[in-house]
């Protein structure tokens, strides 16, 4: 019984260390998947406060050009507030000059007038054509971070979902190797109660044939005959005592 109950014991004491063994490695890896993870969130708001970042730079920006784009239109309304007292000026200078000088400052002036609304035309196009160039270019920009960030995140889909199923693929080949030990735990452990039940029987039988061996070497001691007689009254005898 107490063999019984230290081979009971040393066989929970082995399940024991397993299970242990086992939950430290899980623990270790939860740890290290933990930090891991931890990581990737780093990153992943790093790179979220520099998209947030180029974002107000690119409001910054917009506003900069709208409030360039107003500047402009000021100056033109300015060059037209000036043309309009020109053109008072000039209306005066008719009552005031004669003809001839009037039509060549006339003259002069339609030529100063076109030559500066083509100029404010060419640049307000050029300053037109930048607008929009920087406006596609800062919206080029904010998609490709878009899509390097969504990039960002299907890699860490992808290696959490790698890791998920290396975790459970090591579970699972600890969990077999265990029951597998187990297993040839239990088998061992019938194998040795067999061969103890074999040996007791063998003992048993032997102490049945000693005692049989003892008993008929005392009737031979006590009956000299007893040897001599025939095998059938021999028995005859046993049956009578």
């Amino acid at each position: 019984a107490k063999a019984r109950e230290d081979k009971l014991r040393q066989q929970q004491e082995t399940r024991d260390q397993l299970d242990l063994s086992l939950k430290i490695k899980m623990k270790k890896k939860a740890k290290a998947e933990q930090e891991q993870l931890a990581f990737d969130l780093k990153i992943l708001e790093q790179l979220l406060e520099e998209s947030r970042n180029e974002a107000m730079e690119q409001m910054q920006r917009k506003r900069e050009l709208r409030e360039e784009d107003r500047r402009y239109r000021e100056y033109l309304h300015q060059l037209m507030e000036e043309e309009k007292v020109k053109e008072k000026e000039l209306e005066r200078l008719v009552n005031e000059e004669v003809e001839k000088m009037w039509q060549k400052r006339l003259h002069q002036w339609q030529l100063e007038r076109q030559a500066r609304k083509k100029l404010l035309q060419d640049v307000m196009a050029g300053r037109a054509v930048q607008i929009r160039e920087r406006l596609a270019e800062n919206d080029r920009k904010q998609r490709v971070a878009e899509e390097e960030r969504m990039e960002l995140l299907r890699t860490i889909e992808e290696n959490r979902r790698l890791e998920e199923q290396q975790a459970a693929k090591l579970w699972e080949k600890n969990h077999n190797y265990q029951r597998d030990l187990q297993d040839q735990i239990i088998y061992n452990s019938k194998i040795r109660e067999l061969e103890q039940h074999r040996d007791e029987e063998e003992f048993l039988l032997g102490m049945q044939a000693e005692r049989e061996y003892q008993v008929r070497l005392k009737e031979c001691l006590d009956n000299p005959q007893y040897d001599k007689l025939h095998p059938m009254r021999r028995a005859m005898q046993n049956s009578a005592h």
